[in-house]
């Protein structure tokens, strides 16, 4: 019974969500601020209802490049100023370059791909994506006894929220021991083409008026859990690697799965001009430029007009 009555609620909230986008009630409140706006994977599947996504954006909203809404945020006018938004994609995936980029360049819109700087033309993936697909395929007796020495639940992505939080040394240790116990085993077909990442000719084949590159460390490392040797160099290793493979200025930055603590900005400053969380909300004038928030993409229209009218309005209340 209280599964069916969930149920009625959720329908009920959907079908709310959607009179209202239909109407522009949701649209018309998300403009009066501006955003940043996060994709992750874009599956070809999802390409139609991904250029859908642009669209929206491109009528409800100024998309620019990300200096230039850096720009407002820093500058502003004082006076009414339209809404902008700007695209930012994480991880540096295949799909980006292969399905994303094709449909901006077509559409003429400027977005922002943040990399992993030494992952590039390496074999497998971003760690998350790649353990958590190794994971799902352990036989049973290997993942007991991964899972009794780790003293974790059997959730695969219980487990790799547990690993953002523990030491960078340790974490990497575990992904060792993963691997070991699922020696011979490789992304199929389908999990590349998900979590596959760019390869440098991809990345140097991307128009650089069109596409900002930044960094999003070297090797996909949880800030707050790296010593601050291996912290600076995780950063420094990102910008300078990418500035001489491309030959272009690398200013800004993306945390690696969201995480930062005050110990860790004093290093992002060193090395980038702006860096993006993956704390949800509208941007403004006045907001720190190394804790951008973000709101992430929702290719159903009716649910990503509601979420950035809902981050509109909690700009409002600050």
């Amino acid at each position: 019974m209280f599964r069916t009555r969930g149920r009625i609620r959720s329908l009920a909230a959907n079908s709310f969500k959607k009179v209202l986008h239909q109407t522009g009630l949701t649209v018309h409140r998300a403009r009066k601020v501006s955003f940043i706006i996060t994709f992750h994977i874009v599956s070809r599947e999802e390409s139609s209802r991904f250029e859908e996504v642009i669209r929206f954006l491109g009528k409800s909203f100024e998309i620019v490049p990300l200096d230039q809404l850096l720009a407002r945020i820093q500058n502003g006018s004082g006076g009414r100023e339209p809404p902008l938004v700007a695209l930012t994609f994480d991880d540096g995936l295949r799909s980006h370059a292969e399905i994303v980029y094709p449909i901006l360049k077509r559409l003429d819109v400027p977005a922002t791909f943040y990399v992993c700087s030494d992952l590039i033309d390496q074999p497998g993936s971003i760690w998350t994506w790649e353990v958590r697909s190794l994971l799902k395929r352990f036989n049973k007796a290997d993942l007991k006894r991964f899972l009794e020495a780790s003293e974790l639940s059997d959730d695969a992505q219980g487990i790799v929220d547990w690993m953002k939080t523990i030491p960078v040394d340790r974490r990497e240790q575990i992904e060792r021991e993963i691997h070991e116990c699922s020696a011979g085993v490789q992304l199929t077909a389908s999990e590349q083409a998900q979590f596959g990442l760019m390869t440098w000719q991809q990345i140097q084949d991307l128009d650089p008026n069109l596409i900002t590159v930044g960094s999003h460390t070297a090797t996909h490392v949880d800030l707050p859990q790296a010593g601050a040797e291996r912290l600076d160099r995780e950063l420094s290793r990102g910008k300078e690697v990418l500035e001489s493979r491309l030959n272009r200025k690398i200013e800004h930055f993306c945390y690696p799965n969201g995480s930062f603590n005050q110990e860790v900005l004093p290093f992002v400053k060193k090395y980038y001009s702006s860096a993006v969380t993956t704390r949800p909300g509208a941007v403004r004038q006045g907001d720190n430029l190394l804790l951008l928030n973000r709101v992430h993409v929702d290719f159903d229209l009716a649910r990503f007009s509601w979420e950035l009218a809902v981050n509109a309005s909690r700009d409002d209340r600050r």
